[in-house]
């Protein structure tokens, strides 16, 4: 898969498992045993499932990923991320917002149209920094377009790139978050509907940031009887030398299902009559060098 397709992949964050603590009067070379986290085997056997993959103690990370993935395969929806970096007093340093609109004909064709925007304060201030980013995908084209801060537009296109449903609905994302971590599970009311709140620590599996001075990332998710994840929350902190101290907050949420339309982008145009024109010259310039070569 191109590196375009897997974009919102990311490494890193740290569970802490806990320990049992010394009796009072205890000696120092007492033995402690540490206590044992769930795993996705002891959750299943302990108590009855509340949706695919969520039981009252806990979680089976890879059955709700994939429940989620099966919930939003043949269909259509939104999906909205929000990335938020504050100061320790509240102030917004900068933010990435993105909405994306899938729909799944069949895995692994589906159509997607993406547009993120990034904060004034996101990159450094030069004129070649990227405020929009756009993509347009269909089974026949690929296109993508580039606004950057001096009013400047680029084109690209590549081929299709089909990918499975565990994909593009973030099903990934969901399992390497939850992966062996001790979640909490609180049913919740929503519009007269059961809906289930998953919270915890991120997985060690999964990283908010990719700065290597992230602490204390904790999530929550709320979950619906079928298991698909409506949404999904994590925060962590940067600290650390030579790091600015700020709070990170990840937001994700999966609107318009079975109702989502994906407009035709009105670029779309532009960006085939140039990246065919790109692709033409590129085609002659081989052509002449395999000429200049063969002389």
């Amino acid at each position: 898969m191109s590196r375009l397709a897997l974009r919102f992949v990311v490494l890193l964050a740290v569970v802490l498992a806990g320990c049992n603590g010394l009796p009072a009067g205890s000696s120092d070379n007492s033995t402690i045993t540490p206590a044992d986290v769930p795993t996705d085997s002891t959750i299943e056997t302990s108590s009855g499932q509340l949706a695919p993959g969520v039981f009252p103690v806990g979680v089976n990370a890879s059955a709700l990923a994939h429940a989620h993935a099966r919930a939003l395969n043949s269909t259509t929806f939104t999906i909205q991320t929000n990335r938020t970096y504050r100061y320790p007093n509240g102030t917004v340093r900068r933010w990435i917002s993105s909405e994306t609109i899938v729909e799944s004909v069949s895995s692994p064709q589906f159509k997607m149209y993406s547009r993120t925007n990034f904060s004034p304060s996101f990159r450094d201030d030069r004129e070649t920094r990227i405020v929009t980013y756009e993509q347009w995908h269909t089974d026949d084209h690929w296109y993508q377009r580039q606004i950057f801060a001096n009013n400047t537009t680029t084109y690209r296109t590549n081929p299709p790139s089909p990918v499975d449903s565990f994909q593009w609905s973030r099903g990934w994302m969901i399992e390497n978050t939850l992966t062996d971590v001790e979640a909490q599970v609180t049913p919740h009311d929503r519009n007269g509907s059961t809906y289930y709140r998953i919270e915890g620590p991120v997985s060690s599996e999964y990283a908010v940031s990719s700065s290597d001075n992230q602490n204390n990332a904790t999530q929550w998710l709320l979950v619906d009887s079928n298991g698909l994840v409506h949404e999904h929350h994590m925060n962590t902190t940067l600290s650390g030398p030579n790091v600015t101290t700020q709070r990170i907050h990840l937001s994700t949420s999966y609107n318009d299902i079975h109702s989502a339309t994906i407009p035709r982008p009105s670029w779309v145009d532009t960006a085939r009559k140039r990246t065919n024109a790109m692709n033409q010259t590129e085609s002659d310039d081989k052509r002449n060098s395999t000429r200049t070569t063969s002389q």
